[in-house]
């Protein structure tokens, strides 16, 4: 029996492993897929989180996750780093947020009655969800439990910020973006953005 070299593309996926973001974002353009693939490995949890966060129901989430890395796919021709690439991502996935919200106010206001009880249930289910995304399943159930209460509680305090404060509160404090980052996610200026986090 002899013995097989290793897969060139084993050694292609552990090269890049080692470049940042914008670096793979640019071999993606140059044609190396695997480059994409393992942008969506890396940022696909936090993408999803926010998006939950934001629509609180994992079904539109979950789409709207797809929607967003297929955006930075047909963008990726024109892409140029001039910021980081995740707040060119968080740019998009906010952008898309925006879009589905507005589809969904005109629903509303052609529907005739309104569904409260499902966006209860879609709350609630995004904690559940929210908490096995961030691992919570493996801890005792009591604080698992805790800690769903907490998040439910939070979201609940966050709900009552106004809209531009909740974003700029989320991709800072919970996405760990920078001031200059959020600013330009949110086509803010970065002092706009110091006040509403004050």
């Amino acid at each position: 029996m002899t013995d097989r070299p290793a897969k060139p593309q084993l050694d292609l996926v552990s090269a890049l492993d080692e470049l940042s973001d914008e670096e793979l974002m640019l071999r993606y353009c140059q044609g190396q897929t695997a480059a994409f693939d393992l942008i969506v490995l890396r940022h696909r949890k936090r993408i999803y989180s926010f998006l939950l966060r934001r629509l609180r129901n994992p079904e539109r989430a979950e789409e709207l996750l797809s929607e967003v890395f297929l955006k930075v796919h047909r963008a990726a021709p024109r892409y140029q780093p001039e910021a980081r690439f995740t707040t060119y991502l968080f740019t998009i996935a906010y952008r898309a947020c925006l879009n589905v919200e507005a589809r969904l106010r005109n629903r509303r206001d052609e529907a005739v009655g309104d569904t409260e009880d499902l966006d209860v249930t879609a709350s609630s289910a995004a904690v559940t969800l929210e908490s096995q995304t961030l691992g919570l399943g493996s801890r005792s159930p009591e604080r698992a439990l805790r800690t769903q209460r907490a998040v439910a509680r939070l979201d609940a305090e966050l709900d009552k910020l106004p809209e531009g404060q909740r974003e700029i509160f989320l991709l800072y404090y919970r996405e760990g973006l920078t001031i200059a980052d959020v600013a330009v996610c949110l086509d803010l200026e970065p002092s706009e953005v110091k006040g509403r986090l004050a």
